[in-house]
Formats: C-alpha cells, structure tokens, sequence
C-alpha cells in the first residue's frame, strides 16, 4: 500500500492556529499540548499547567468579552530552520484587538511553540 504522507499541516502557522484556537475554545489542556518544555512533562504537570492557565488567562479574555475571531499576518522562518515567529492580531468581543508574536521551535521534526520554560 502506498501511503502519502502530507508535511503540509506541520508548519508554524498551522501550529500557532492550533494554539491559539485552544485558547480561543478554553481548551487549556490541548493549548498545554501546543508547547514545547525544555523539561519533559507528565500528564499531571500537563494538566497542574493547564488549571494555572485557566485560571490565569480565562479572567483577562472574559473580560474583553472572549477571542472572537484571530488572524495570521505573518510568519518568519529563522535561517537556522529550527525556529520561526508567528504573527496574530487576536480580535475580542469588545471590539479591542491585541498583537502577538508566537515564538516556535521545531523539534524531532515537529513544530511547537516554545514556551520559554
């Protein structure tokens, strides 16, 4: 059997869409899944990590009246090829919008967004 394998969904753009529709869903655990950790994480860090988000982010987003919409306006490839940045304009309920910058890195072959921990 011939199997094709698609690299198309493994870029940084797909992988920052992925981020951030987790966190424009809530879903704090898949959003825990997006990031790349230094250190290798258990499922309990994974979820301990996932509650503090919530807890953290939920608040700041309801109180723009949640992520209605976000768009991708760019994304920059590092020339090492290891890392790139994603650039979003997430648009709120309350008519704000705030940039921001999705720092990646690709490991085993695999974009992730780097979580700086």
């Amino acid at each position: 059997a011939l199997v094709l394998v698609s690299c198309s969904s493994n870029t940084p753009t797909d992988k920052a869409k992925a981020h951030l529709d987790a966190l424009k869903d809530g879903n704090y655990i898949e959003l825990v899944n997006t990031l790349h950790f230094k250190k290798a994480l258990t499922d309990e860090d994974k979820q301990g990590l996932a509650n503090m988000l919530e807890e953290k982010g939920k608040k700041s987003i309801e109180e723009k009246g949640s992520i209605e919409s976000y768009e991708i306006t760019s994304e920059e490839i590092g020339e090492d090829g290891e890392t790139a940045t994603v650039k979003s304009i997430l648009h709120y309920g309350n008519g704000s919008q705030e940039e921001q910058n999705i720092k990646l890195v690709k490991i085993d072959g695999q974009w992730f967004v780097d979580s700086g921990k």
